[in-house]
C-alpha cells in the first residue's frame, strides 16, 4: 500500500527548487497572550500612581504648624491596558511606548483646610487678655495663655480648640489672693484724762462723750447727800 499519493515526490522536489531559486513570500502573523500582557501593564500603571498626602497641624514651640498637603495621581488600569494592545498589534520592529496621562486624586484634608484651624487657633493665644474688675485689672500675657489653650483633632480633618479650666482657676485665685485687701481692724477708744483742777494756762474742755450700746446703770451713795450718778458702762 503506498503511503503518498502517485506523484507526490516528483512535485515536492518542484517546489522546493522554485523556493531554492525565486524565494517564497510568507505573511507575517503577530501574536502574544493576552492575560500576561494586561496582567503586567496593570502592575506597571499601578506602580506609577501616587498616593495623596493630607495636611497636618502640629504644635512646635507653643506655635501651631501646618504641614502642607499633596495632590496623589490615578491612572485607569483598563485605558492603559488598551492602549497597550493597540500599540504592539503592529509589524514595527520599533519599541512600543504609550502615553498615558494621570487623574489627580484630591487629599482628604487640604493644606487651606488645616491653616485656617490653625489660624483660628493663633488668634485666641497671640495676644494678652486683659481681665478688670471691681478697682482692679490685670493683663495674662499670651505665653501664659498657650499654656491654657490646645488644639484637638476630634475626627479627620476637624479640629476643636480647648481651653483647660483648672490653670485659669488656678491662675485668678492666687491673683484674687495676692490683691485681697483685708478690711480695718477695729480698736478701742478712750477719752483724755480728765484734770482735777483746770489750769490758768489750759481752760478746761469738755471731752466729748463715747456712745456705746451698753445699758445704763444706777449707783447710790450712803451719804445724806446721796445723788444718783449715772455711769456708762
Amino acid at each position: 500500500m503506498d503511503v503518498f499519493p502517485h506523484g507526490f515526490f516528483p512535485r515536492l522536489m518542484r517546489e522546493q527548487v522554485g523556493i531554492l531559486m525565486n524565494g517564497a513570500s510568507v505573511p507575517p502573523q503577530v501574536t502574544w497572550d493576552n492575560e500576561e500582557l494586561a496582567a503586567r501593564v496593570a502592575a506597571m500603571a499601578a506602580g506609577a500612581e501616587v498616593s495623596p498626602v493630607d495636611a497636618t497641624i502640629t504644635r512646635q514651640n507653643g506655635r501651631y504648624v501646618v504641614t502642607p498637603s499633596t495632590s496623589g495621581v490615578s491612572f485607569d488600569t483598563q485605558q492603559v491596558v488598551a492602549l497597550a494592545m493597540a500599540a504592539v498589534n503592529n509589524l514595527s520592529p520599533a519599541s512600543t511606548q504609550i502615553a498615558v496621562e494621570g487623574a489627580p486624586v484630591v487629599p482628604a484634608v487640604t493644606t487651606e483646610q488645616a491653616q485656617t484651624a490653625a489660624d483660628r487657633a493663633e488668634r485666641v493665644v497671640s495676644s494678652a487678655l486683659t481681665v478688670t474688675g471691681e478697682d482692679l485689672s490685670t493683663t495674662i500675657d499670651a505665653e501664659t495663655i498657650r499654656g491654657w489653650v490646645h488644639l484637638d483633632e476630634i475626627a479627620h480633618g476637624e479640629w476643636y480648640q480647648t481651653v483647660e479650666s483648672a490653670p485659669v482657676a488656678q491662675y485668678l485665685t492666687a491673683y484674687a489672693a495676692e490683691t485681697d485687701i483685708p478690711p480695718p481692724t477695729l480698736r478701742s477708744i478712750s477719752s483724755p484724762p480728765r484734770p482735777a483742777h483746770p489750769s490758768p494756762s489750759s481752760p478746761a474742755r469738755r471731752a466729748a462723750p463715747l456712745t456705746s450700746t451698753r445699758p445704763q446703770r444706777t449707783w447710790s451713795l450712803p451719804s445724806q447727800h446721796a445723788r444718783t450718778v449715772p455711769r456708762r458702762l
